[in-house]
């Protein structure tokens, strides 16, 4: 005789929490955290992915007082290029390539 095994889908499931936060309101929570000697508002690094970070994002998450980690482009020049489009002293230039 086939018995087939259970199955279960999200509306079956429920999560219920074992303890309770005693914490009543967002502003109660800090969030900085040092990070290579910088002293951070929220644990967040920009990607080191071309597609993802160039001086505009770099500077708005520096603004947001979180880092960015460059992304590492094919001459060291344009590495540098890059370092000096961006403001602040959250940047983390990008290790040039070896050969």
């Amino acid at each position: 005789m086939f018995k087939p095994e259970p199955s279960y889908s999200y509306q079956d499931i429920a999560l219920v929490p074992l303890k309770q936060s005693e914490i009543e309101s967002r502003d109660h929570v800090h969030t900085r955290s040092l990070f290579m000697g910088m002293n951070l508002g929220f644990p967040l690094l920009g990607a080191p992915m071309e597609s993802a970070v160039g001086p505009s994002m770099a500077d708005a998450l520096i603004g947001v007082d979180c880092a960015v980690v460059l992304p590492r482009r094919d001459r060291p020049s344009t590495n540098a290029d890059l370092y000096e489009q961006c403001h602040g002293d959250r940047v983390i230039p990008s290790i040039p390539g070896v050969g």
